[in-house]
């Protein structure tokens, strides 16, 4: 009977041992599978934040020139007649294939996208040359090569073609990086019958490129 009971015992264990390990092995991939799930959330929690805790939807990029800056306000005035400009654009002047300066024009009339071949004709055009690259918060002059033309297509204000100033005055407010997307900048161009003064906020033109 003894040996019996402990043959029985024997196989009571083994049953129990058998049953403990299925019950282990049966249990563990369900923990396993559930795990990456857990970490296949981490990349979109992680993209979502930069280095400094904040979030890449709330950087606010360098504003740049704003506000008044960011607004054309030009005149010209030819004894009793007045005129105003309505909006700049400038292309890039280039040497040895890098940007080296700006040529701006603002005009009156016409249409307002940048201009090209088959663009109609404007009332007025004013073209503001000579204008190096790294030259903000510099005031230049006709010594420093700058260069401004009238062109008045209506005769509003003079009859002749074109009208080069005799004296420039030009202060450079805000010039963006080696290729500049926007410029800023005060002027006053002395003409024999006028002038032409104010500031003068005008943004880049692939059209207008040299």
């Amino acid at each position: 009977m003894t040996t019996g009971r402990a043959s029985g015992a024997a196989a009571i264990l083994l049953l129990v041992t058998a049953f403990a390990v299925a019950c282990t092995s049966s249990t563990t991939p369900a923990t396993d599978a559930g795990t990456p799930a857990i970490d296949a959330g981490t990349p979109a929690i992680d993209a979502a934040i930069s280095p400094d805790g904040s979030s890449p939807e709330a950087a606010v990029p360098d504003a740049g020139c704003v506000g008044p800056c960011a607004t054309l306000s030009l005149d010209a005035t030819y004894g009793a007649k007045t005129a105003r400009f309505e909006r700049a654009q400038f292309g890039w002047d280039k040497q040895a294939g890098k940007v080296s300066g700006i040529t701006t024009e603002a005009h009156a009339g016409g249409r307002p996208e940048c201009p090209t071949q088959a663009s109609p004709t404007p009332d007025r055009t004013v073209v503001i040359s000579g204008v190096p690259i790294g030259s903000a918060g510099k005031t230049l002059t006709q010594a420093d090569g700058v260069a401004v033309t009238l062109f008045d297509f209506k005769s509003v204000l003079t009859d002749k073609p074109l009208d080069k100033a005799t004296a420039v005055k030009l202060t450079v407010v805000s010039i963006e990086g080696d290729a500049p997307e926007r410029v800023a900048f005060d002027l006053e161009a002395t003409f024999v019958e006028g002038k032409i003064v104010g500031h003068v906020f005008a943004e880049h033109c692939k059209t207008m490129d040299e």
